[in-house]
């Protein structure tokens, strides 16, 4: 893992010193920071990756055969209904539904009748919600419109406005992420506003001049690139037409995990 040090950072965000204050060693400090949290960043741990890949699995390999079995299920049930219903009124018992449970639930046959009714009932409405889910126009649980959690908008540190489970490439976590909190950094300093930390949910300033080439000197230096975009085209084009939002490595950085209860909403420019 690179690093680079406070005096690196300083050393290169030099050209825009306009100030000898706690202004600009809290720049230097910050941009360090940033540096050292994208490159100790780990994207084997991401969860929010094994989020996107597990819905794609249950979809692709899951979904199909979990249908199928459901279906088959149906069939001999109705085919062996005697035989399922005896064998399933244990199976019920055992699980810790009664027969008043039961009854409650909508089921009045008789003891063994009872439980195999239930079970009838659940693997219709079983194979009703898996079928529902192998059309995306249907689906409604897994990767459905307006469905599903942080996994389906966060890539590395940075929130999107719509879900990206379905992009097949998307630009390095890292690289992206740390040139997002650098600009945030830089633009601000360089248009006179006083310098602060990212908070979550902020998007990118619109105010001064983003040095393109000073950011992707820290970039090299903090991830050990050798190449990285000096003219900020790459920046540019990855993130062209997207408001994305600052997210925070591995979770919201709220102190409630993935779970946001409450915020007060950021202006990057002010």
């Amino acid at each position: 893992m690179a690093s680079v040090s406070m005096d690196a950072v300083g050393r290169i965000l030099e050209p825009l010193r306009h100030t000898d204050d706690e202004d600009w060693r809290l720049l230097v400090t910050l941009a360090s920071r940033a540096g050292e949290r994208a490159a100790s960043w780990q994207p084997r741990e991401d969860r929010y990756k094994a989020g996107r890949e597990a819905d794609r699995d249950f979809v692709k390999a899951g979904l199909p055969g979990m249908l199928a079995a459901t279906s088959k299920l149906e069939r001999l049930a109705g085919e062996h209904a005697r035989g399922f219903d005896a064998v399933v009124w244990r199976a019920v018992k055992k699980a810790g539904l009664s027969p008043d449970a039961l009854r409650a639930a909508g089921y009045e046959a008789g003891s063994g009748g009872q439980g195999g009714a239930f079970v009838r009932a659940l693997l219709a409405a079983m194979r009703a919600e898996f079928e529902a889910e192998a059309e995306p126009k249907t689906r409604r649980a897994v990767k459905a419109q307006g469905v599903g959690g942080a996994h389906r908008r966060v890539h590395g540190a940075l929130k999107y406005p719509n879900t990206i489970d379905d992009r097949t490439q998307l630009p390095d976590a890292r690289v992206l992420g740390l040139k997002f909190e650098l600009y945030f950094l830089v633009r601000r300093y360089s248009a006179g506003r006083k310098t602060r930390e990212i908070q979550f949910d902020d998007g990118q300033p619109t105010i001064g001049e983003p040095h393109h080439r000073l950011v992707a000197d820290i970039v090299r230096s903090a991830l050990g690139l050798r190449h990285d975009d000096d003219a900020g085209a790459a920046f540019t084009k990855a993130t062209r037409g997207l408001d994305l939002r600052w997210w925070g490595w591995g979770g919201p950085e709220t102190g409630h995990g993935d779970e946001v209860i409450a915020y007060w909403p950021t202006d990057p420019n002010d």
